[in-house]
């Protein structure tokens, strides 16, 4: 699995690739892999999504625990909350109580154009999210076999 640590590592793969980054796009970007190094967060993964109107990039990262995920959710929320939707979206507000989140394993938010998947470690692995956005529909038999993929 490849898995980049910040976004430095990320932009020097730029000069490799197609990879497209806007200013705006990289100072977010860095600004989300700081608070999420910050709050020590494992595996952090950034992808850039060329071929879905849905968000330019996703980020992920592994808490160690439920309280863990519970606190860097919190922590994010509150740090983003003049970038992101769910601040002026009461219902979504609303489901992300620590009720509600003690009962989850997997968090994501929306920040800008940027979807950022917390995980605990035992559902990452099951999902293997990064594979599936690299690898697109030929990683999945079953999306496969869906006429239009």
């Amino acid at each position: 699995m490849f898995i980049l640590q910040n976004v430095n590592k990320l932009l020097k793969l730029r000069k490799y690739s197609t990879f497209k980054l806007s200013d705006y796009d990289r100072l977010l970007i860095e600004k989300i892999t700081n608070v999420l190094h910050d709050n020590r967060l494992k595996d952090v993964f950034v992808v850039q999504m060329k071929h879905t109107n849905i968000c330019s990039f996703n980020v992920s990262a592994t808490a160690s625990s439920k309280r863990h995920l519970i606190k860097s959710v919190q922590v994010i929320k509150s740090e983003f909350k003049k970038f992101s939707e769910y601040h002026t979206n009461p219902y979504v507000s609303q489901r992300l109580t620590k009720e509600i989140l003690e009962n989850l394993d997997w968090v994501s938010l929306n920040i800008q154009s940027i979807n950022l998947h917390i995980l605990l470690e035992k559902v990452r692995e099951y999902y293997d999210l990064e594979s599936f956005w690299i690898m697109g529909s030929t990683f999945d038999e079953e999306l496969e076999s869906v006429e239009g993929y």
